[in-house]
């Protein structure tokens, strides 16, 4: 999986996560089974301290606030799994390693 730039929608990840739902929402969806959905996908993109997981979970919070389905729940989650700091760790280690 490839992160490409700073933006939520700049890799791989994000963009599959984000066309996802949004193919869902088009297809008739609606947001409840939409989130049904989540949990199972999530699960394949480690636990709450993992920089993947956290791409995850902002991309599917833009998918939703871009539906006007943005929760107060998932809101929380993305605030959450920022304050965990897995994209700045990463972004560390790969500075740290490429000295």
């Amino acid at each position: 999986m490839a992160t490409d730039g700073v933006k939520i929608i700049d890799g791989d990840l994000a963009h599959d996560t984000y066309e996802y739902i949004m193919e869902l929402y088009d297809n008739g969806a609606s947001a409840e089974i939409i989130k049904k959905e989540i949990p199972f996908i999530k699960e394949d993109y480690g636990d709450e301290t993992d920089f993947y997981h956290e791409i995850f979970v902002t991309a599917y919070a833009l998918a939703f606030w871009e539906i006007g389905e943005l929760t107060d729940e998932i809101l929380n989650e993305v605030k959450r799994v920022i304050e965990l700091k897995a994209g700045v760790k990463k972004l560390e280690i790969e500075k740290n390693t490429e000295l």
